[in-house]
């Protein structure tokens, strides 16, 4: 992945967490690792932080599960799989977070889980990842559809994340 793409990802990717952040009323977090890994070479393009500080004793946890989600989702997109929650199982400490793009798998972890949902460990990540893979273009609005209802979530809200998100960049870049 050439650098211009890359921080053309990151400085959306940032952009988005923190309209997340504010739309799903999480408002404690402040910080969470984002990988970006490329479908046709499977190879990883980047992994980083994005949001706030993380903290060191969750960094490396957070880079890890990131890393694990896309791996992951990467395998079963023959599978007809768009999301890593499809084949989550918190029992084996795999969770959702990974959303397929058209030429890349966004993933993240480190928003709070869900406890109303144990189900759906990676939920909040899921959003963040879909909002950020809609934010830089990579998905159809159909796909934003499918799995905005695989996760369980209503689209409208991913609408809104990337909107916020526009706008904040729109008046950061005037000033």
């Amino acid at each position: 992945m050439k650098k211009e793409e890359k921080d053309r990802i990151l400085g959306i990717a940032n952009s988005i967490f923190w309209a997340a952040v504010a739309v799903l009323h999480l408002d404690e977090k402040s910080g969470a690792y984002y990988s970006v890994l490329d479908i046709e070479t499977g190879q990883m393009g980047f992994s980083e932080p994005i949001g706030g500080m993380i903290s060191p004793e969750k960094e490396k946890e957070y880079c890890m599960l990131s890393q694990e989600k896309a791996y992951r989702l990467s395998k079963n997109i023959e599978n007809g799989h768009l999301t890593s929650l499809e084949s989550s199982d918190v029992n084996r400490g795999m969770y959702g977070g990974a959303i397929k793009g058209r030429k890349y798998i966004h993933s993240i972890s480190g928003l709070p889980s869900v406890s109303r949902l144990p189900k759906i460990s990676g939920f909040y990540d899921s959003i963040a990842a879909v909002s950020i893979c809609a934010g830089v273009d990579d998905i159809s609005d159909d796909e934003v559809d499918k799995i905005s209802e695989i996760i369980g979530f209503e689209r409208g809200k991913v609408d809104e994340i990337v909107m916020i998100s526009d706008v904040t960049d729109m008046l950061t870049s005037q000033q």
